[in-house]
């Protein structure tokens, strides 16, 4: 289970290689209101808030970096994406029934936080779709800037196991 999120995270450090701070940065108005780099640091701050929280057994989703370096540099989110990886990678699998508190903002029309009880590796599943969902939509707009993406990126895994099935009948 850890290897898939570690495969999720490459995904977008093969997304950035090569990959200019023009492309990164650039917003494709009116269809998008965020470039890619925001799109990242946004998926990527879910990742490093559970990475932080995991120890203090509270994740916070509501804690963000916006305009921050991050956003302005493919080799920065690079560097975040390998240092998560090497988190994930000294996970031991009994770890991911931990117990942790979740708080996220639930509502759009007033500041409203929930804390909800939940698992390191529920948490992981969450943090993971909810970065295929960001590359889905990155994922367009590398296509809007005429440039092609990695194989499979921005689909979810039960979309790839179904495409799989359905091509062999």
């Amino acid at each position: 289970m850890l290897k898939s999120h570690e495969d999720v995270l490459q995904q977008a450090i093969d997304l950035l290689e090569g990959m200019d701070v023009v492309e990164f940065t650039q917003v494709l108005a009116p269809s998008f209101s965020s470039s890619i780099g925001q799109h990242l640091r946004h998926v990527l701050d879910h990742y490093v808030n559970l990475m932080d929280g995991v120890t203090a057994n509270h994740i916070n989703y509501n804690i963000r970096q916006r305009h921050c370096a991050l956003e302005s540099s493919p080799e920065h989110a690079s560097v975040v994406c390998k240092r998560l990886q090497k988190w994930l990678q000294n996970i031991e699998p009994a770890a991911l029934s931990q117990v942790v508190t979740v708080e996220s903002e639930v509502s759009v029309t007033q500041t409203e936080s929930v804390v909800v009880q939940s698992s390191l590796g529920r948490e992981l599943m969450f943090v993971t779709s909810h970065a295929i969902h960001h590359y889905a939509l990155i994922k367009i707009i590398r296509h809007m800037q005429a440039k092609s993406v990695p194989e499979h990126f921005g689909v979810a895994p039960a979309t790839l196991t179904y495409m799989q099935t359905h091509q062999a009948s």
